[in-house]
């Protein structure tokens, strides 16, 4: 396994949108290197781990303040990767 190269994706993989008290399930998944830790970092810049390799993202009753931009973040010992959606709450 070659550690230089991490890719990121999350699932759903379009833009969020979600009414106010709707759940909010996203996951994200490194490929590349299973053991690269991965975080979500929220607009508010809080950082919810998970576990080697996997992260998901889960508000159970969202607001208008939960909308921004989520990046999930997956760094090894050599380099990181970046993947982000935008999340709307609207209704």
């Amino acid at each position: 396994m070659f550690l230089g190269v991490l890719r990121v994706s999350i699932t759903p993989s379009d833009t969020l949108r979600i009414g106010p008290g709707q759940r909010l399930f996203a996951e994200c998944v490194v490929e590349g290197d299973s053991s690269a830790s991965v975080y979500w970092q929220t607009p508010s810049n809080a950082q919810i781990h998970g576990s080697l390799g996997h992260a998901i993202l889960h508000i159970s009753s969202p607001t208008n303040r939960d909308s921004g931009i989520y990046r999930c973040i997956a760094i090894n010992q050599i380099t990181g990767a970046v993947a982000e959606e935008y999340l709307t709450v609207s209704g």
